[in-house]
């Protein structure tokens, strides 16, 4: 956590203006991946870009905000949008960012994000635990009380913003391309 890399990664964030950076704002659970994999997909085909998804890992592609290390590879490209995904609570750094918040009925972000807990980091606590926020290390988890506190920050947060979406994940299952479309659009 070096001054000099986060002076880089600031350099970074502000290398373009307005409308040509968007932040997908997401909790865990709210179908991240889906709507990354999505919109990466749509950025190689309406862009003819020479990049294959293969993985719903795309940092190259569409980066995640707050990690150092992803950068967008067209970031020189300003007919390109950069559009970032993040987990982050609101932040002034997202004022004149376009946002597409992500949301997803709370119950089933919190049973979709404890079962990737259980299998991919080995996460030995009841659910009713979890729901609390015991037995783990919960600053690195959204629990029950902090994915309150993230949706209602962010309520009152996007009148701050100079453009926000916000898209229901159900509705989303419901009419993905309809849905999709608007998002690519905005």
């Amino acid at each position: 956590k070096s001054p000099f890399r986060l002076y880089r990664w600031w350099r970074y964030q502000i290398s373009r203006k307005e409308p040509h950076d968007a932040v997908l704002v997401t909790l865990n659970g709210a179908g991240t991946h889906w709507m990354r994999t999505m919109l990466s997909k749509a950025l190689v085909d309406l862009y003819d870009l020479d990049d294959e998804i293969v993985s719903i890992h795309q940092p190259d592609l569409l980066p995640t905000f707050l990690n150092k290390d992803h950068r967008f590879k067209y970031n020189h490209d300003l007919n390109i949008p950069r559009i970032q995904q993040s987990h982050s609570f609101y932040s002034p750094l997202f004022k004149r960012k376009k946002v597409v918040l992500l949301i997803r009925d709370l119950r089933d972000t919190l049973v979709s994000h404890y079962k990737v807990l259980q299998t991919t980091k080995g996460l030995d606590v009841s659910f009713s635990m979890f729901l609390k926020g015991e037995g783990f290390d919960s600053k690195k988890h959204h629990t029950l009380k902090t994915r309150i506190e993230f949706l209602n920050v962010w309520g009152r947060s996007l009148q701050h913003t100079d453009l926000h979406q916000i898209v229901k994940f159900e509705d989303l299952k419901a009419d993905t391309k309809g849905n999709l479309q608007q998002v690519i659009e905005f």
